[in-house]
């Protein structure tokens, strides 16, 4: 397959096809993973939830 192509075009090939991928996968390693959310306890779920909006769907006694 490549005896018919010059030399130098093979190895052109060859050194922009792995600056490519170099290129590539560097900047696959440097991208930032995005950040864990911290875990919620169903305590502190319960106490933040927006009670306000189920006024017209349940009866919610006021305290």
């Amino acid at each position: 397959m490549f005896a018919n192509m010059p030399i130098d075009a093979v190895i052109t090939t060859i050194a922009i096809g792995g600056s490519i991928v170099g290129t590539g996968l560097a900047l696959l390693m440097l991208r930032g993973t995005a950040p864990k959310k911290p875990k919620r306890t169903v305590e502190e779920i319960v106490r933040t939830a927006p009670y306000e909006n189920l006024d017209n769907i349940l009866k919610i006694a006021k305290s």
